[in-house]
């Protein structure tokens, strides 16, 4: 029987052995996840109060249930067992491990406390198991530094009232600290070196802001003047359409401002005189052909916590080829080395969404079938 190896069991690592076992019944899969649970991003990723996303862990259920497929948990390649062994076992490999390392900002006072990447609230609050120590403290004033679907989940979650949430988050010590720093915060800022057409919201995650008990999501009129709605895709026009609903809030007792700024870039944190982060220095930008464009001009913006959701990148793996600055694994079409592929974030970075990563195993699966000899 012809043997494969893929390391992760996420999204990308699913469907691509649904699709390896489906096309060659022959093939017996070992799926390697370094975690004593399997599914990667739909488990620990997903804004815990979106339940329909995570219900595609039945489907992926099915798939590691099937006899030719092996799942071998708390197994850490690199660590627990060496790539060299794997290979030596292995004539094929499929690396899936996915992108959940935060990207750095790479300024001064990044590392105060109080400043935390989105991928550790992200996989706290849904109970990751590395997590479990990280007891976030928030305060009053959060800003959020990216201006995409995760920086709106997180506003979110962050803000959902404890009967909105329910018990989305099971583990009771999470919800109640979650509830906590809910009842805690006054003002989130989002902010995005660029302006609102960059910006890479969803319509259905940004809709939801306006539908929160306790929040209300705000921005300034004009920073949506001069744009020709005429010239833009209808989805990006109905975003802004959004926007523009949204700068007509005014601040509310009781109700947890969502403030969009565009055009802003972190330039500096700064600390108190405990240490604890208090303040962050942003240079105003000016956009030329959608670019960001420092103006010379900064301002001070008085935060208690920063949330870094500027995108994630991979990890490398033993000392096959990787781009540093991208985060993800070099490749030609998904093929790293001879009988050495990779699929899914570590393939490509940390975008799309989980059905993305059906399309691209397909392709990778594709190129991987067309190398392996023909089913006897």
């Amino acid at each position: 029987m012809l043997k494969i190896a893929i390391i992760g069991s996420g999204p990308a690592a699913c469907f691509s052995a649904e699709i390896l076992s489906s096309k060659r019944p022959d093939l017996e899969i070992h799926i390697f996840e370094r975690l004593a649970q399997p599914f990667g991003l739909v488990e620990y990723g997903v804004a815990p109060d979106h339940a329909i996303t995570r219900q595609i862990k039945q489907s992926f259920t099915r798939t590691l249930a099937k006899p030719q497929i092996h799942l071998h948990t708390q197994c850490e390649i690199g660590v627990d067992r060496s790539f060299a062994s794997l290979q030596s076992e292995f004539p094929w490999i499929l690396i899936a491990t996915g992108a959940l390392e935060d990207r750095a900002l790479k300024i001064p006072g990044e590392h105060l406390p109080g400043v935390y990447g989105s991928a550790e609230l992200v996989t706290w609050y849904n109970q990751h198991p590395e997590q479990a120590a990280l007891h976030p403290k928030l305060g009053k004033r959060l800003a959020i530094i990216g201006q995409g679907n995760v920086a709106l989940d997180l506003a979110r979650v962050l803000c959902k009232t404890t009967d909105e949430m329910q018990e989305a988050i099971s583990q009771p010590s999470i919800r109640a600290e979650r509830n906590a720093l809910q009842q805690a915060l006054q003002e989130i800022w989002i902010l995005g070196r660029r302006g609102p057409v960059e910006a890479g919201f969803s319509l259905p995650e940004l809709k939801e802001l306006g539908e929160l008990d306790a929040a209300l999501p705000t921005l300034r009129a004009s920073d949506l003047e001069n744009i020709d709605l005429s010239l833009l895709p209808h989805s990006k026009q109905q975003v802004l359409q959004q926007l523009k609903l949204y700068s007509q809030n005014l601040a509310e007792p009781g109700r947890c401002l969502i403030r969009f700024m565009f055009q802003v870039s972190p330039l500096a944190l700064h600390a108190d005189a405990q240490g604890h982060l208090a303040s962050m220095t942003l240079m105003r930008n000016h956009l030329k052909e959608g670019r960001a464009i420092p103006s010379g001009e900064t301002l001070e913006l008085p935060i208690h916590s920063l949330v870094k959701a500027i995108g994630y990148q991979s990890r490398p793996l033993d000392d096959l080829p990787f781009d540093q600055e991208k985060g993800h694994f070099i490749h030609e079409e998904g093929e790293i080395a001879p009988g050495i592929f990779c699929v899914g974030w570590c393939k490509r970075g940390s975008q799309g969404v989980i059905p993305v990563n059906r399309s691209d195993a397909m392709a990778v699966a594709r190129k991987l079938l067309s190398q392996l000899p023909p089913a006897s």
